[in-house]
């Protein structure tokens, strides 16, 4: 185990830990199943882009036209970290 020094305001500080208090769990616990899901998502997104970037957008495309009803080609495909939804028929963005 480490030891991790974490400085924030005192307002910031509060937040987690009424969090954690209402979830009946440690500061620590609180931060270490933060810190678990963080990397999680960094890791799917390094699995994704290192996947695509040995795929071919066209065969991509194609299947997802293939397993929905919604054409692929009509999805706004933006980057991972922009977490918009977008479809140019229904212009829904949700962020």
């Amino acid at each position: 185990m480490s030891t991790l020094t974490l400085r924030l305001t005192e307002e910031k500080h509060a937040r987690p830990r009424q969090l954690a208090s209402s979830q009946g769990v440690s500061m620590n616990k609180l931060l270490d199943e933060l810190a678990t899901i963080a990397l999680v998502q960094h890791d799917a997104e390094v699995r994704f882009r290192t996947r695509a970037a040995m795929g071919s957008r066209a065969k991509g495309l194609a299947v997802l036209d293939s397993s929905t009803s919604t054409s692929a080609g009509e999805l706004c495909l933006e980057p991972m970290r922009d977490t918009r939804l977008c479809q140019s028929t229904s212009k829904i963005a949700a962020v």
